[in-house]
């Protein structure tokens, strides 16, 4: 694969060689809710709020 972009970083004396690539699969975050005491994951659940008019 082809990098889209070459470059260095520089810290000082110490010189990074970096190369950009294209993403190939978009990606969420990998985040999951754990419960405090049993570290069991948790599910999500969609509730409606009633709103007093």
């Amino acid at each position: 694969m082809r990098s889209l972009w070459q470059g260095t970083i520089s810290f000082g004396l110490v010189a990074l060689s970096v190369d950009l690539f294209a993403a190939t699969d978009e990606q969420g975050p990998g985040l999951h809710l754990v419960h405090g005491r049993d570290g069991g994951s948790l599910g999500e659940e969609a509730v409606a709020v009633a709103l007093d008019s």
